[in-house]
């Protein structure tokens, strides 16, 4: 039904610090393995370490993260290459710092994604991140 809408993304915000999930992550996890293109399920999530944001996505069936909360750029890079398909995208928060430091932090991810690229072979996922969303590339 929801596809016959025309939505294209379902999110999972799992692995909270502050609020309850709305679904345990089994009933997510199937719910995402059903999903198929040109739905995706889109896991949402503070966690901070690469290697477990890779491993809930597998875990989960997710071929898309939106990483909220401070996280390392460094940790982004190691993201992709413990998963060159997954689909990051880095959450921020507007409002919270003036225009020129926004600015700053964008351009800071821009150049960092730019060095980060593991190896010249690696392929962009089939579908795109939804607009409106900063998508890195580490």
């Amino acid at each position: 039904m929801l596809r016959q809408c025309g939505v294209r993304y379902l999110e999972f915000p799992l692995r909270l610090p502050v609020h309850r999930e709305d679904l345990a992550e089994e009933n997510a996890a199937a719910i995402i393995k059903n999903l198929a293109p040109p739905v995706f399920g889109v896991l949402i999530t503070y966690l901070s370490e690469a290697s477990e944001i890779a491993d809930f996505c597998h875990a989960l069936g997710a071929r898309i993260v939106q990483v909220h909360g401070d996280i390392d750029r460094d940790e982004l890079k190691r993201l992709r290459i413990f998963d060159p398909n997954l689909t990051v995208i880095k959450s921020l928060v507007i409002g919270i710092r003036d225009g020129k430091a926004l600015e700053a932090t964008l351009r800071s991810y821009r150049r960092s994604s730019m060095r980060s690229s593991p190896t010249p072979s690696i392929q962009k996922p089939a579908h795109r991140a939804p607009p409106g969303r900063l998508t890195t590339g580490a």
